[in-house]
């Protein structure tokens, strides 16, 4: 089961996680709890384990192929962001993360690019920390969230207590400046 500990944290570990890209997004970004009063913070050591095992796996695969595939995980679930030339490395790229052991699901987000052009489909990941900081101070917000943020589109993961909780989290992103969509794959945990 998860644990929760102060929302500062989420803060803190922003500032000392590494965000680089080696390929796309090597570093894990953290994911952050909002429960309506506002404290707490997921941190999920495994799932950058995985997302880890998916981008060496691709590397040991075709570096050049997925020199532009960013891997972020979430509870056992993997999207991949960024670019790739041809439609078939997009299916491999899935193949390969469904493969990797812990891994249940894959969201595959990743757009067709020429090969001058995979760079520009970097993670922003000076937003995605200004974002999850955000919700995790949000009053009225509840559910655990992580989010990648390319081109202007927020890829939102994580899991809710509804529905509506998962739209609100969606909205607030909407809400935000430079933000042109949020795709959401947030996961219901009622049900509802």
């Amino acid at each position: 089961m998860w644990q929760r500990g102060p929302v500062e944290i989420v803060l803190a570990l922003a500032l000392i996680l590494p965000v680089g890209c080696a390929p796309f997004g090597d570093a894990a970004g953290p994911g952050v709890s909002t429960p309506a009063s506002g404290l707490g913070i997921v941190v999920r050591p495994g799932d950058e384990t995985m997302a880890s095992m998916v981008r060496t796996k691709l590397a040991e695969t075709d570096r050049d192929s997925f020199q532009g595939v960013s891997v972020l995980v979430w509870n056992g679930t993997a999207l991949l962001t960024g670019a790739v030339i041809r439609p078939e490395q997009r299916h491999r790229a899935e193949q390969t993360a469904r493969a990797v052991p812990g891994i249940v699901e894959v969201h595959d987000e990743l757009q067709l690019a020429e090969k001058a052009a995979l760079n520009s489909f970097a993670p922003d990941t000076k937003r995605e920390a200004d974002i999850l900081a955000q919700l995790s101070t949000h009053p009225n917000l509840t559910g655990s969230f992580t989010l990648r943020m390319v081109h202007g589109v927020a890829y939102l993961l994580g899991s809710a207590p509804s529905r509506a909780e998962a739209e609100n989290a969606a909205d607030l992103i909407r809400d935000i400046e430079g933000v042109k969509w949020v795709v959401d794959h947030v996961t219901v945990t009622n049900g509802s």
